[in-house]
């Protein structure tokens, strides 16, 4: 409402499927953690629109991207931030995109992988 008050435009976000710089950030950074995944670190909304569940308001399902879990192999401790098969996907599908639209997010060395994930999911 401030904005439209006094005639600053509204930021056009990226298209649909794409995510905003901030969310591409995120999921960029849990990515390149691989196998080691990322802790609690993640605070703040973020997690909430990229994890399995639904968003912070509760309205509608989160993206999937990114899980909450223990690093495979390990039942106690800290939970970490690991990129699900959905969020791998969609870093496949979309990585040229983004680094056209976001050539400022740190991704400088990392390769989405070519197919399936860099770990395996825990069993059971």
């Amino acid at each position: 409402m401030a904005r439209a008050a006094l005639g600053i435009p509204r930021e056009v976000g990226p298209p649909a499927p794409l995510l905003s710089r901030w969310l591409w950030g995120i999921l960029v950074r849990v990515a390149i953690s691989g196998d080691v995944g990322v802790d609690g670190s993640l605070a703040g909304r973020g997690p909430h629109f990229l994890a399995v569940g639904r968003s912070p308001a509760g309205r509608a399902p989160s993206r999937g991207f990114i899980e909450l879990r223990h690093p495979v192999g390990v039942e106690h401790g800290p939970y970490r931030w690991f990129v699900t098969e959905s969020g791998w996907r969609h870093i496949r599908d979309y990585w040229d995109s983004y680094r056209e639209l976001y050539p400022d997010v740190d991704a400088d060395g990392f390769a989405p992988p070519s197919s399936g994930l860099l770990e395996h999911p825990p069993e059971g």
